[in-house]
């Protein structure tokens, strides 16, 4: 999504594999708002490489009922058959019934078959619903301040599916809004959303609290363990990992940590030496490829590049460029639910 306008961009990577396995690549993008829909068409020149032949813009995300949302982030999942849209500042206009220009976070749905039509419900004045509440607390000091520069709020990072109990997890940063750019990071939680639903409950606050690393960089699901990324805020490429089964992910102390040869429950001990940057990184499993899928930017830079690993805490290919946007971008995210025509498109945001 672009800094300027809130708003985000969503691209799929179609896949083709010839003779030894040498991919090509069709990479489309949905906006998160007023950015549009674009393909991208990557051909390989020798084993491993990627060039780009082709960009085709094709569509908006947006609720057909809600045209004008401007929204921050966009994770996804697929949970009871529906794409759940997870989205971070979301800003309208006129006010909602209870007098805001914004949430700090809402839930929207879409078919599967049209994943950017996206609905939910909203209240008298045509606003959306924030879908986890901040505490009474922060509610009461934003209420005092009522500063969109001046609050708490939610930001959520990653969402998990639960088939085994027909619901998400929605893992989220607590923090500071100080001004632009000035952010002071609390701590991280989990909250439960059921299926066809567009709010959730908090079932773990904090997860992880502040100083020690938080683990908000990006999240996603594989064999059963949930997998949690952190980041240096200052730097690229130092970046650590831990993991916890998904039966025990709303626990801190379930996590082990990757400490470069094996997992270990001392989180001081980690290994810092994983790629990807804060400004957005994204991790998922291809099922067609049978390689994990890394997207990400650098800090106020323009360009996604692309990874490929045979596992997640080492091992990462060398950063392909895939797309260049008119803007600096950030929070990039990969949709392997979004996969199409037979696991040859994948979808990136």
């Amino acid at each position: 999504m672009y800094k300027v306008t809130k708003s985000g961009i969503l691209i799929s990577i179609m896949v083709k594999q010839k003779f030894v396995n040498i991919p090509l690549i069709l990479v489309a993008a949905i906006s998160l708002g007023v950015v549009s829909l674009f393909s991208i068409v990557f051909t390989p020149k020798i084993a491993g490489a990627i060039t780009v032949t082709n960009v085709t813009e094709n569509g908006l995300i947006q609720n057909p009922s809600r045209p004008g949302l401007i929204r921050d982030g966009g994770m996804s999942a697929l949970v009871g058959g529906k794409v759940m849209w997870v989205f971070n500042d979301t800003l309208f206009s006129p006010q909602s019934v209870d007098g805001k220009n914004y949430r700090g976070n809402t839930i929207g749905l879409a078919d599967l078959g049209s994943p950017l039509s996206v609905t939910e419900p909203l209240d008298a004045n045509n606003a959306p619903y924030r879908a986890i509440q901040n505490s009474t607390a922060d509610d009461a000091y934003n209420d005092t301040q009522n500063s969109g520069s001046d609050r708490y709020d939610i930001w959520p990072y990653a969402i998990i599916p639960r088939s085994n109990q027909g619901d998400a997890l929605v893992f989220y940063l607590r923090l500071k809004v100080n001004g632009y750019l000035d952010y002071d990071l609390l701590n991280t939680g989990v909250a439960r959303v059921a299926a066809n639903a567009t709010t959730g409950t908090k079932i773990t606050d904090p997860l992880f609290l502040a100083p020690s690393p938080l683990f908000n960089t990006a999240a996603f699901l594989h064999d059963d363990f949930v997998y949690l990324y952190n980041c240096k805020s200052t730097s690229e490429d130092q970046c650590s990992m831990a993991r916890a089964p998904l039966a025990n992910a709303v626990t801190s102390s379930a996590y082990r940590y990757w400490d470069g040869s094996s997992w270990v429950s001392n989180s001081s001990a980690r290994s810092e030496t994983l790629p990807g940057t804060t400004a957005g990184t994204s991790i998922g499993y291809s099922t067609r490829l049978k390689k994990f899928v890394m997207v990400h930017t650098k800090p106020l830079s323009k360009d996604i590049y692309i990874r490929t690993s045979d596992q997640p805490e080492s091992g990462w290919s060398e950063a392909k460029k895939i797309y260049e946007a008119p803007a600096a971008i950030y929070a990039t995210n990969y949709h392997p639910h979004l996969d199409t025509n037979d696991g040859l498109q994948l979808f990136v945001s």
